[in-house]
């Protein structure tokens, strides 16, 4: 805990390697060792040879399965507007979990289990964060997870454009009925804490993808500014 302190005061220019271990008055190999732990899991992250906190952090900063009151609404205007499974993401390790789900009162829908921990790839939530990893870690969780050159190369070039358009989309990928819509709530850094998305059946998420893709992005830009929601409703 001492050791994400630290890193926590020393934000946002981060810390060395180095300071952390004498700081901690640790050995090289016993800091690195803490921090390769931390840093998988997503609690740190290393951007110009300093860490960071990482993502995954987001979840220590509220109590389990509750946060702020615009998070809340916010899923529940985007359920409601689409008649769909409202989700907010996070990132755990190598995986991701759903966080806060809100479920339409249609009959046939959508239900997410919470903190189960999923693939990251190809669910639509999974492909946002790892297109807004740092290019370092993509990298390694690439050489972990997906040794395939090939695949490899399909998933960066599916991150490129997912970093472009801010949205990733999932047709059926992970389940061949269902689609998933999700975009990065980003912190000041420009980090991926959390996505926001839409998860539904493919028979009525197939012919408005377009339209709800626009509606996911711009909560989830609201999301990422803080004190937004609470001025702005849903357009």
């Amino acid at each position: 805990m001492r050791m994400l302190e630290l890193v926590a005061d020393s934000e946002p220019s981060g810390m060395r390697f180095i300071d952390l271990a004498t700081e901690l008055d640790l050995a090289k190999s016993s800091a690195l060792g803490f921090l390769r732990g931390l840093t998988f899991c997503g609690y740190l992250e290393m951007r110009d040879g300093k860490y960071h906190l990482g993502p995954a952090m987001t979840l220590f900063s509220r109590a389990k399965n509750r946060f702020p009151l615009e998070y809340v609404r916010a899923l529940q205007e985007l359920s409601e507007a689409w008649r769909e499974t409202a989700v907010l993401a996070a990132v755990k390790g190598d995986f991701f979990v759903h966080v806060s789900v809100v479920e339409p009162k249609e009959v046939v829908r959508v239900s997410l289990p919470l903190d189960r921990r999923n693939p990251m790839w190809p669910a639509s939530y999974g492909k946002v964060f790892v297109a807004f990893m740092s290019s370092a870690r993509r990298n390694s969780y690439l050489r972990r997870r997906h040794q395939a050159a090939s695949e490899c190369r399909r998933i960066l070039d599916e991150a490129e454009v997912i970093r472009e358009r801010r949205v990733a989309i999932n047709c059926g990928e992970s389940l061949a009925d269902v689609y998933g819509i999700a975009s990065p709530v980003l912190s000041a850094s420009g980090d991926a804490a959390l996505a926001v998305g839409l998860t539904g059946p493919a028979f009525r998420m197939r012919e408005r993808l377009s339209e709800m893709a626009d509606s996911v992005q711009n909560v989830a830009r609201r999301l990422s500014e803080p004190g937004a929601l609470s001025t702005a409703r849903m357009r």
